[in-house]
């Protein structure tokens, strides 16, 4: 962005200010409940309206109809192109288990015990399944972990398995849930166990069961409420809205400067990065900085370089590589692992994997170990004196994150 006067600047953001009020008119038709509570950009809300429709005991009246609904949309389900083509189908996957069709399910849809929970911890406190239904006399168990905004992290699928094992006898049926119905990004160890699905698919299903709905006071709410949330989904998780997004490329295209200075003027985000490197500085001797950008922080400690003498190759990149990004969406901090892509890892990368991931990693050039939030996207409108607390906390866990991963170099 070139320099630019301050009346320059006040001219360029009105005008960008009336073209985001014409943004929010054409974004909903009106008063929408899932935008008054934020639903738009809170994973955890989403799971739990979702536990709400799939709640046979729930007063909406539906019964089992969205759980059958969605079982039934699980077996027949199209692989968006985006799938790798050694992911095994949602189809094979169920039948395995023993489900080739809806009426293999009835039981558990029929059942009294039939229970929904949000945030569920089967033994370890730790991990928590977003959301959880089950029957115990039917034996079965739907595990369906949502993702709305983000990505699987500190090998929680494994772990979600592993503390089902004790139900050997169970029908288990795991469900990952993303806007596009994409694999999980280290797909290879889950691609016979975890079924994909998307919120095309979701809203598929509550279009449906809205056309389904009988003609009285009870029904007419849910169906407003149904009728919100695909308007809510469709325009700000699946951009279906094809008149905004054309709207939105035009007014990015034609006010790049007054978005830009809009940004730095409101996003804390260089900012916290520019803390967290200061505090990576204070906590870790020797630190080295690989990428020291105003969004994106890259380091490695002495510890690494010690266990990876080589640790920055000009083929690869680097061996291993501590990450804090705040590039898109919430600030993250992660590590990973680079390799060329035509050639193998080295024995000390899969020995890392192996005891991080358990597993050895894929052949892509990237493997990340482990991923962390710092600070969620709604956060980065805040001043930095507001969320500093939550920063640190953050940045202590990512040390911890390290300290835990750097124990495994011998």
């Amino acid at each position: 962005m070139e320099n630019i006067s301050p009346e320059q600047a006040n001219q360029a953001l009105s005008a960008l200010d009336a073209c985001l009020k014409d943004i929010q008119t054409k974004q909903s038709a009106g008063v929408n409940i899932f935008d008054a509570v934020g639903m738009r950009t809170q994973e955890v809300k989403h799971s739990a309206f979702l536990a709400w429709l799939l709640d046979a005991h729930r007063p909406h009246g539906l019964k089992a109809d969205f759980l059958k609904h969605f079982i039934r949309e699980l077996i027949v389900h199209r692989a968006p192109d985006s799938l790798p083509e050694t992911y095994q189908t949602n189809k094979t996957i169920l039948a395995e288990r023993g489900i080739a069709t809806i009426e293999d399910v009835a039981d558990f849809l029929k059942a009294d015990d039939l229970t929904v929970v949000t945030e569920k911890v089967v033994h370890n406190k730790e991990s928590r399944i977003d959301i959880f239904v089950e029957s115990q006399s039917a034996k079965t168990v739907l595990v369906i972990e949502n993702k709305v905004f983000t990505t699987t992290h500190n090998n929680q699928l494994a772990r979600y398995e592993e503390e089902l094992s004790d139900r050997a006898d169970w029908r288990k049926i795991f469900v990952y849930l993303t806007p596009l119905g994409d694999a999980p990004y280290d797909f290879e160890k889950y691609e016979d166990h975890w079924c994909v699905c998307s919120y095309s698919t979701i809203l598929r299903i509550a279009r449906e069961i809205a056309k389904e709905l009988p003609k009285n006071k009870q029904a007419s709410k849910l169906k407003y409420l149904l009728e919100d949330y695909i308007d809510m989904v469709d325009t700000n998780i699946l951009k279906g809205n094809k008149e905004l997004r054309a709207l939105c490329k035009r007014i990015r295209k034609e006010y790049a400067d007054a978005i830009e200075l809009l940004l730095a003027y409101t996003d804390n985000a260089e900012a916290v990065n520019q803390y967290a490197a200061e505090w990576l500085k204070r906590t870790f001797p020797d630190i080295c900085f690989a990428t020291n950008a105003p969004l994106r922080t890259d380091f490695y400690t002495k510890r690494a370089q010690e266990y990876f003498p080589d640790i920055k190759n000009a083929r690869i990149g680097y061996k291993l590589l501590y990450r804090i990004t705040a590039t898109n969406g919430p600030v993250t901090a992660l590590a990973f692992m680079e390799k060329a892509a035509d050639e193998p890892w080295t024995e000390k990368q899969l020995h890392i994997a192996q005891k991080c991931l358990g597993q050895a990693p894929s052949s892509e050039k990237y493997c990340t170990l482990f991923t962390l939030p710092i600070l969620d996207e709604d956060d980065r409108a805040e001043e930095l004196d507001t969320v500093k607390e939550r920063i640190d906390d953050g940045l202590r866990q990512f040390k911890e994150k390290i300290m835990e991963l750097e124990m495994y170099f011998e």
